[in-house]
């Protein structure tokens, strides 16, 4: 049993907690996993070194969810430093993005290619590696203008 126990918990060790959770049943002979979505922009703080590479930092995800009216969370503030935004559509009649910045034009670039801001609307989740210099920046519907999300590096 405590064998079992042990591959278990090493096995989870490689899950991240914020999307999967493990349930044993009271014999702990069984385990089933839930795909759980993370709360949108509840991104896991981890240190350390990556359990299945070592000597390799964890990056942080954000995790948001754009409609046709709005981003949830509307704002994601972080320090500077690379993460991983991963957005996921749930657009229905949205037909652009624009990302904009008033105060860190430089950054607005590398989001744009980091994020491949063209093709979001067509996949149902994107993600890119992103590490923009400080500022805000507004991902907007690019026909009316609605600031859907704004990302603050700090």
């Amino acid at each position: 049993m405590n064998s079992l126990k042990q591959i278990i918990s090493t096995a989870l060790a490689f899950l991240r907690p914020s999307v999967f959770r493990a349930a044993l049943t009271t014999t702990g002979i069984a385990v089933c996993l839930f795909l759980l979505p993370a709360g949108p922009g509840s991104a896991q703080t981890t240190t350390g070194s990556s359990p299945s590479t070592p000597g390799l930092p964890l990056i942080e995800t954000e995790i948001v969810t754009i409609n046709d009216h709005s981003a949830w969370p509307a704002i994601i503030t972080r320090p500077q430093g690379p993460f991983f935004l991963m957005i996921r559509n749930r657009t229905r009649t949205l037909t652009g993005l624009s990302l904009s910045s008033a105060n860190a034009p430089s950054g607005v670039a590398g989001i744009t290619q980091g994020l491949n801001l063209s093709n979001v609307l067509n996949q149902r989740h994107s993600s890119g590696y992103l590490n923009p210099p400080p500022g805000t920046y507004s991902l907007s519907d690019a026909t009316s203008g609605t600031v859907l999300l704004q990302i603050v590096i700090n």
